[in-house]
């Protein structure tokens, strides 16, 4: 009976209208109603040409900023307080600058900072560089047209210029090509094979953070399924959740939880074959001796965590025992060496020139401070050449 009612809410769910365009409205930075979008991901670069008082887009390539007719805006994707995206925010992407009486110029001091900025007054040529003391857009006043150092940017003249057709069928192609980003990474993408997901989470964020109203629920469903497949939640964020019906959120929760549940399976049937690394069991383990909040990658699903942590007892055990027994068979292979220390053999610090019984005499090879060309030894204290030779406590040793 749930299952019926969850479908039949889910259904009502998925016969929302489609997808809305995104129609934005050029505005000049300041503007107090609307904040832009902190991330420079949803900026871009305009270029804009003056042709008698009318404004209009211009590519790159023919935006010549050492004419006074071009200007280069930066556009971001801006929103009101709580609503949806509805607008581009543009100022004008001037390079730094210093203004005095006489010039318009890069930073003049080494610490970046200005000589009397106070004095903004002179409109040099552009061919030094682009520079809000000679943008088109630059803020003069009085009656010496001096620039003023507190806002140097005139946006009412922005704002004119921003009423063009052009720079709103630009502004509107943007918002758009940043909507199909964001739609591409957030439901396109295989969350099962995104590696860290970053950038997809970061879409997926977004899209019910700005984008959600122009989004179809068949968008914002595979949205959310992908959130729940990256991050593991169990429980549906605000901000996420208040864009679904009750009905299509349960359902996400009990897809997620049948997916968490197939990829544990999965990776308990990895960690129990022959093949499977320590480590990796390890990792496994702690995460699921973690206390099971509010994220599926924590739960014990079936119940398998003692016979994981007896598999790994087993496992270390066996490798201790593996490491005893290839300490033991080097000791045989040194002992069986030494039996035939003689003059002329290599050892681990040089070749042997005398033999007095268990006394064994090296050249010493290499120049340890504190020993001459010459070292007498016990031969129990003789090892094989691939052992390096070191100076331990004033004594040659293997280790």
């Amino acid at each position: 009976m749930l299952k019926t009612l969850i479908l039949a809410g889910l259904a009502t769910f998925i016969a929302t209208p489609a997808r809305t365009e995104i129609f934005v409205q050029p505005i000049a930075a300041g503007t107090s109603v609307t904040s832009v979008r902190p991330s420079v991901q949803y900026c871009g670069n305009f270029f804009i040409k003056n042709s008698g008082g009318s404004w209009s887009i211009v590519p790159k390539t023919e935006a010549n900023l050492k004419n006074n007719n071009f200007e280069k805006l930066k556009g971001c994707l801006g929103k009101t307080e709580d609503g949806p995206v509805n607008s581009i925010v543009f100022s004008v992407a001037t390079q730094s600058t210093c203004a005095t009486y006489s010039v318009c110029a890069p930073t003049m001091n080494g610490n970046g900072s200005c000589i009397m900025t106070e004095n903004y007054k002179h409109k040099a040529s552009r061919d030094d560089g682009y520079y809000s003391c000679n943008s088109g857009f630059a803020n003069r006043k009085g009656f010496f047209n001096a620039l003023q150092f507190d806002s140097p940017i005139d946006e009412a003249l922005l704002t004119s210029a921003l009423s063009s057709d052009s720079i709103k069928a630009a502004s509107n192609e943007f918002a758009q090509s940043e909507y199909r980003r964001v739609i591409a990474d957030a439901v396109l993408s295989d969350a099962n094979a995104c590696g860290t997901c970053r950038p997809e989470e970061y879409a997926i964020n977004d899209l019910f953070n700005f984008f959600a109203n122009n989004a179809t629920a068949d968008e914002l469903y595979v949205a959310g399924k992908n959130y729940i497949t990256i991050t593991g939640v169990r429980q549906l964020p605000t901000h996420i959740g208040s864009h679904l019906s009750p009905a299509a959120a349960a359902m996400l929760i009990a897809e997620g939880e049948q997916a968490w549940h197939r990829k544990y399976s999965a990776q308990v049937e990895q960690l129990t074959a022959p093949n499977a690394k320590i480590n990796d069991i390890k990792s496994f383990i702690n995460r699921l001796e973690r206390p099971a909040g509010n994220n599926w990658a924590d739960v014990d699903f079936e119940a398998r965590l003692p016979q994981l942590k007896d598999l790994l007892n087993k496992l270390l055990t066996k490798v201790a025992m593996d490491a005893e027994i290839e300490r033991q068979a080097e000791v045989n292979r040194i002992l069986a060496w030494r039996k035939n220390l003689r003059v002329g053999l290599d050892t681990f610090c040089g070749r042997v020139i005398a033999v007095n019984q268990s006394m064994i005499k090296i050249a010493v090879r290499a120049q340890l401070p504190g020993f001459s060309n010459e070292a007498w030894l016990e031969s129990s204290e003789v090892f094989p050449p691939q052992y390096g030779c070191r100076n331990k406590n004033g004594r040659l040793s293997a280790y």
